[in-house]
């Protein structure tokens, strides 16, 4: 029966039965995240719509609930419209 390591819930590292020689583990940590994203680089200009019908007061309360905990939005209309 082989012997192992076990993490719980964070199982990552090494785990190992029967080792004949030596054992050299590395663990590679990801990139520390930057406290805020960096800005775009690029802009990509477009045409403004003539047409366009601005819904401030429904987008302000839209962002408003996208920012809650868990929050789930769902918009409904027309294909293409949106």
């Amino acid at each position: 029966m082989a012997l192992t390591a076990s993490f719980g819930d964070m199982n990552y590292g090494v785990q190992a039965g029967i080792i004949n020689g030596d054992v050299n583990p590395m663990i590679n940590l990801p990139p520390e995240r930057r406290e805020t994203p960096p800005q775009p680089s690029i802009v990509i200009p477009f045409a403004r719509d003539a047409d366009f019908v601005d819904r401030g007061t429904l987008l302000d309360e839209f962002c408003e609930r996208c920012t809650q905990p868990n929050a789930r939005i769902a918009l409904v209309g027309l294909g293409g419209v949106g």
